[in-house]
């Protein structure tokens, strides 16, 4: 390496460093505490060895993965590790389009890790490195497409393929990255032809990477003798159906892209409830188009057409997943990265100090418009701060409260924890009157309330053992979902009273049933 590659070099991983320091202190709360969410990730401990599961729903190079963390994802390791990763993504990013380690580029990458979606990852600690690297290999694979050269595009392939073999929807991300790289071609004055053949190369690559991810799969799950589960619409995927389920599936990308930036469904802002933040996204909408439109003055009408058409498509690219997987339902909240990068990333293609050249416009309004655009953008990531906040103090009070809970429980058994039918819980501790939910728990998402988990099918028992083992209890347990079913649709289990009124223990058949709510 040359003497100035060095010192490029030195410059981005003093940036990354700075970078993760910041980010660290932002999910202090998080790693410190060992905080998990409601769901499953409460469900799995410090080692995770369910890999047959995540093959059957298509994350076949996860156990991979697994192997070589010896299944371990204790803290502080797995989320540390998490955002560094994460960070080298944004990091790349930043330099690949020039913004370097500007204030910009700050921006970029803080805004694209300190975010809800990164934050309900970490709270997946069995899987957080899984998200995190399907992110990472995503830029990779879009970054080396820019290469004309076969290796680097063979590389590109190799790495979409490991990131949709560990978790589908971040593929999201290399989409609307795809689409910036070409305003950003048109920006810079690229003969067509070239520009052309990046599109046709990319659009082939994509071809080619799901057929070898889809291969790659079926061979997996006769590995592992499972078959794909129809979790989210994975096992029913085929080219057909992606054909004809296409015009729904891409009035519902926009429809997701409005839900996420307009509604207060997924609570990824703090601000997002006050109808300012609304207009605020669309101020930030009208800013990137003029100011993408304004570095544009000097080209062709059709580079500006061509400008405006990829800005159009980075709703279902960052939704592409749900484009792919026609059946996947609702975007859940650690599907929606590609979404909150979208403004972040934006920052590439409206950057006034990135162009090949001289300055080509030096307006004073401009300039203003660039201020504006990145004041706002400020604004957007200190609520996602405050959103990040939020989620963290709810998870880590509303676990406290469910574990005194489950102690208290413990007191009144007793020495009987040993029962021959094993426990049985009824209801959940978030819907006794008793608990105490912190003034912040409405403005939580629902991964955070750590208590308020689901009771369907295998559920309520995944969900209680993991309770049962944060608290730190070791009771004899029940892992018999039908029987559990059976005995809360009895009428003297009905009629029982709820923690922590006297009678809330009982003895039925050979099990202890203890009704919580």
């Amino acid at each position: 390496m040359t003497g100035p590659e060095n010192k490029e070099l030195r410059r981005f991983f003093r940036f990354a460093g700075f970078s993760l320091a910041i980010c660290a202190v932002a999910y202090l709360l998080l790693i410190s505490n060992e905080l998990t969410n409601t769901h499953d990730g409460m469900w799995a401990g410090a080692e995770y060895r369910n890999y047959a599961w995540v093959v059957q729903i298509g994350r076949w190079f996860w156990p991979y993965l697994g192997k070589v963390q010896m299944n371990i994802c204790a803290e502080p390791f797995t989320s540390i590790v998490t955002l560094t990763v994460y960070i080298l993504g944004g990091c790349i990013v930043a330099f690949w389009f020039g913004l370097k380690d500007s204030f910009r580029g700050w921006l970029l990458v803080l805004s694209s890790v300190i975010n809800t979606a990164v934050c309900v990852s970490l709270s997946y600690r069995y899987m957080s490195l899984t998200f995190g690297l399907a992110y990472l290999f995503s830029i990779l694979a879009v970054w080396c497409l820019r290469k004309e050269n076969f290796f680097f595009w063979l590389l590109s392939g190799v790495l979409l393929t490991l990131a949709l073999g560990l978790y589908q929807a971040n593929i999201g991300c290399a989409c609307v990255l795809v689409l910036l790289h070409v305003i950003w071609m048109l920006q810079n004055g690229e003969e067509a032809g070239k520009i052309f053949r990046y599109i046709g190369k990319t659009i082939v690559l994509f071809l080619c990477t799901f057929i070898v991810y889809k291969i790659i799969w079926d061979l997996s799950l006769k590995q592992w003798d499972v078959e794909a589960a129809a979790y989210r619409g994975a096992g029913d995927v085929s080219v057909m159906k992606i054909i004809t389920g296409l015009p729904n599936s891409l009035l519902g990308s926009y429809q997701e892209f409005y839900r996420y930036f307009f509604q207060n469904t997924i609570k990824h802002n703090i601000y997002q409830r006050l109808m300012p933040f609304g207009l605020l996204i669309i101020c930030l909408m009208l800013m990137t188009l003029l100011l993408v439109e304004t570095k544009l003055a000097k080209k062709p009408l059709l580079a500006k057409l061509g400008a405006v058409v990829c800005l159009l498509l980075i709703p279902p690219a960052a939704n592409v997943a749900q484009i792919l997987a026609v059946d996947s339902g609702k975007t859940m909240i650690q599907m929606t990265l590609p979404m909150a990068t979208v403004f972040p990333y934006l920052l590439c293609v409206t950057d006034f100090g990135n162009l090949s050249g001289p300055h080509h416009d030096s307006r004073q309004w401009v300039t203003a418009v660039v201020t504006a655009r990145s004041l706002f953008l400020l604004v957007v990531l200190f609520g996602s701060f405050l959103m990040v906040s939020v989620d963290q103090h709810v998870m880590l009070k509303s676990r406290e409260n469910a574990t005194a809970m489950m102690n208290r429980v413990a007191v009144d058994l007793g020495e009987d924890t040993n029962p021959e039918g094993g426990f049985i819980f009824v209801g959940r501790p978030a819907d006794n009157q008793n608990f105490l939910k912190d003034q912040l728990w409405e403005r939580a998402n629902e991964y955070a309330r750590y208590g308020d988990f689901w009771l369907d099918g295998d559920c309520k028992t995944q969900s209680w053992f993991g309770m049962l083992r944060d608290a730190g209890l070791s009771l004899t347990f029940n892992w018999h979902d039908d029987y559990w079913d059976e005995i809360m649709s009895r009428d003297e289990v009905k009629t029982m009273p709820v923690y922590p009124d006297e009678g809330y223990i009982q003895k039925i058949d050979r099990s202890i049933v203890v009704k919580i709510s």
